[in-house]
């Protein structure tokens, strides 16, 4: 559907949510007097997980940096401000806001000490739980704080969902320069197959006990995050380059981006190997590096244009 039918209002209503969300959560943190109570550090290693490096640079995903958003800034924002100028504090709000959001969500985990049942629930009731938390600063029901909380997150999820959808779509199109309006529809449901796999298969630790697939999934959802990040960063530096700008306030984070996500998808593909998660690292990891051989070639031959 267009922008302006399905994405624009749903997006509009939805914020509401997210500034009551912000708003009670930032006043929660700042007047409600809750302790840290989970320990800031317990092992270097995770079963799960991995090693904290670099798990913990693409766990926190969009909340650090997002090349997600940068999707969305060329995808769909670029086609909605009013002016050029309204760009710069759109998308540097729309991030400080998303570190924003990032904090809150930590803090209704680091609220919580160790070994309470309440870390046993999904990710979801965490985060209710602490939002019920934060509303009893207002005086008001901890279950109401509750309910809303899984309100809001849920919205959030669905309209990312959407939008990730719609922007797959348009570089699905773009990628193999598909002009026809019909296509679209055979665009969308082709990103749409892996996520239905995802959705389909069962997953396994190492000992062969079944787990949830997200637990599986985050990992290579972080680290092709960050990989974006790290090479809109690339994108950037390129262009600054052949410019003859500054660009070293863009190539310190570029570098850095890179080494965690490459870091981190090797090490996934080490683990998971050919399994459908492994294969989609490799694939991830091939492409990166294709990118970045491509980058130094113009880096290298920038004098002949």
């Amino acid at each position: 559907m267009p922008v302006w039918i399905l994405l624009q209002p749903r997006d509009y209503l939805c914020s509401y949510l997210l500034y009551v969300s912000v708003i009670v959560g930032f006043v929660g943190l700042l007047f409600g007097g809750y302790a840290i109570n989970y320990p800031s550090f317990t092992y270097f290693h995770s079963p799960e997980l991995g090693t904290l490096f670099p798990i913990l640079f693409i766990t926190v995903a969009c909340g650090a940096i997002s090349g997600f958003h940068s999707l969305v800034a060329s995808g769909t924002s670029s086609k909605q401000i009013d002016k050029e100028n309204h760009a710069r504090p759109i998308g540097y709000g729309g991030m400080l806001i998303e570190g924003l959001v990032a904090l809150i969500a930590l803090s209704t985990v680091v609220m919580v000490t160790k070994g309470n049942p309440v870390l046993k629930q999904s990710p979801l009731q965490i985060y209710a739980a602490g939002m019920g938390r934060f509303f009893e600063v207002f005086g008001l029901s901890a279950k109401l704080g509750q309910s809303f909380g899984l309100l809001a997150l849920s919205t959030f999820l669905l309209t990312t969902l959407d939008t990730a959808t719609r922007i797959a779509r348009y570089v699905f199109q773009e990628f193999f320069a598909i002009q026809q309006k019909n296509f679209r529809y055979l665009a969308t449901v082709a990103t749409l197959v892996l996520p239905v796999i995802f959705a389909l298969i069962t997953l396994h630790d190492s000992a062969g006990n079944p787990i949830p697939a997200w637990k599986i999934i985050w990992p290579v959802f972080g680290a092709t995050n960050q990989l974006l990040a790290a090479l809109t960063l690339l994108i950037i530096f390129v262009w600054l380059n052949r410019l003859k700008k500054k660009t070293l306030f863009i190539s310190l984070p570029m570098v850095f981006m890179l080494i965690v996500t490459l870091t981190a998808l090797f090490m996934l593909i080490l683990r998971f190997q050919f399994t459908i998660v492994g294969i989609v690292a490799l694939i991830l990891f091939i492409l990166a590096l294709f990118l970045i051989y491509e980058t130094i070639g113009v880096f290298l031959n920038r004098g002949k244009y």
